[in-house]
């Protein structure tokens, strides 16, 4: 039936995706100083892979058979945590006084309450427990967004003559050939790529003068690198994955990650087209951003700004400062071990070890 198979999809993918995440958090940890940081955020796809195709080939090297956690233990576990729902809310009920005039139709009433429910049922309630939080999830990231952008003060067309010119410097270097528009904003503290495309480069009106256009030329190469990773798409995707597994806070904390490497990525693609005496500047840009930085920057799922927060800001500027000094592993090293990652982690455990 589509309910069993949809609750188990739902299942099996959050719990194999939270135990890959642990062990991408481990495993980043152990290796921070030896990836670059394009490769920290590139390995968080094996966790969208595993949401959205959670069943694969069995496989004795796989993570999976540490836990014993196949496809249909997982699933047989989670159907157990409804019944067991399900036969407390029936011993309540079958507990509760009833007035002496209904008396004939307490027996008829205890045996309409199984004492275990068909895994088809067990499915339907627990689908229709995840559809109402997956509402109440939509729900608020659609209103935290629609309000966003009806509080958005967008202005007009900004043809700074230099500005421009430094954007299309910017967009050879990083070879885009799409017109991305310069606009103010004045209710943003940080420049920021805005659209579903991305094509839409906001400048807060309060950075539109001489003293600011220094930070402005070092955050263009910032958000283009943005754009160039396709950072707004993946946001926008990611947004759908945190609203179906909305029951499950590792996912919310690793896709948080995930996004944070996503900042750090794109200051190391924007250094490497930046001459090497002018790095130090923008980490300067970059600190005077977060100075005025506001959250609400964040508020967009179809927005990536150049300043992320300054939980994040240490991170960056250790990456900035140790540009092109730290020595990095090989990329045929790395490929292997990517291999191997996806081997232990794409695939399901034996079901015979169980």
């Amino acid at each position: 039936m589509v309910a069993v198979a949809l609750f188990k999809w739902i299942v099996c993918s959050s719990v194999m995706a939270s135990i890959l995440i642990i062990l991408l958090v481990c495993l980043k940890f152990a290796l921070k100083d030896k990836l670059k940081a394009s490769w920290h955020h590139i390995i968080w796809i094996l966790v969208v892979f595993k949401l959205l195709v959670p069943f694969g080939p069995q496989s004795k090297l796989s993570i999976y058979n540490l836990f014993n956690l196949t496809d249909n233990k997982i699933t047989t576990e989670s159907y157990n945590v409804i019944n067991t729902i399900s036969t407390a809310t029936s011993n309540i009920v079958k507990s509760t006084p009833i007035p002496v005039k209904l008396g004939s139709q307490q027996n008829i009433a205890e045996k309409d309450i199984p004492d275990k429910v068909d895994p088809v049922y067990l499915s339907i309630f627990g689908l229709f427990i995840w559809l109402l939080g997956a509402l109440i999830a939509l729900s608020y990231i659609l209103h935290r967004n629609i309000k966003m952008i009806h509080s958005m003060e967008i202005g007009g067309i900004i043809n700074n003559k230099e500005l421009c010119e430094y954007l299309n410097e910017c967009k050879k270097q990083l070879n885009i050939k799409r017109n991305i528009v310069l606009k103010s904003v004045s209710n943003f503290s940080s420049p920021a790529l805005y659209g579903m495309t991305g094509q839409t480069l906001l400048i807060p009106e309060t950075m539109l003068n001489e003293k600011s256009l220094w930070i402005l030329k070092y955050s263009i190469y910032h958000e283009l690198a943005h754009y160039k990773r396709k950072d707004i798409q993946i946001n926008i995707f990611v947004s759908v994955l945190l609203v179906i597994h909305w029951f499950n806070p590792i996912i919310w904390i690793g896709f948080k990650k995930m996004k944070q490497d996503s900042e750090l990525a794109c200051d190391e693609l924007a250094l490497s087209f930046i001459k090497p005496q002018d790095r130090k500047n923008y980490g300067l840009a970059l600190i005077e951003v977060a100075k005025r930085y506001s959250y609400n920057d964040l508020s967009l799922s179809n927005a990536v700004c150049f300043s992320s927060g300054k939980s994040n800001l240490k991170r960056r500027l250790l990456l900035i400062s140790s540009y092109n000094i730290k020595k990095y592993k090989s990329n045929y090293v790395i490929g292997f071990m990517f291999f191997i990652l996806c081997i232990i982690a794409l695939t399901n455990a034996v079901e015979s070890i169980i």
